[in-house]
């Protein structure tokens, strides 16, 4: 993101422990905004950005995590969701259960 300045702006990003989620938060944080990244977990133990535990399959948390999170910054500038799961193999061949999950998480 280079040439892009997100000072003084608020960038949530959904996925953000790893792959795109990560690389899109940390694009974010280094153009400028205060970023939050949300995720099921996070394996590393330090990230350059705050850091919520979130499921986003689980409305009653994501109703509960966003409104105290949102009190802190008072605004939202950015939300980009990134979490999902990726099931290799045809699209075809998954079960229910495995489809819902490639969108809920």
């Amino acid at each position: 993101m280079a040439g892009f300045d997100f000072a003084g702006k608020t960038v949530w990003v959904t996925g953000a422990g790893k792959g795109i989620g990560y690389t899109t938060a940390l694009a974010f944080a280094n153009a400028g905004a205060e970023v939050t990244g949300f995720d099921r977990e996070f394996p590393q133990d330090n990230y350059p950005f705050t850091t919520e535990v979130l499921d986003v399959a689980n409305a009653g948390q994501v109703a509960e995590v966003c409104q105290r999170v949102l009190k802190a910054r008072e605004r939202l500038d950015v939300l980009v969701n990134a979490a999902g799961i990726l099931r290799m193999g045809a699209t075809d061949a998954l079960s229910a259960e495995e489809w819902q999950q490639t969108f809920c998480g």
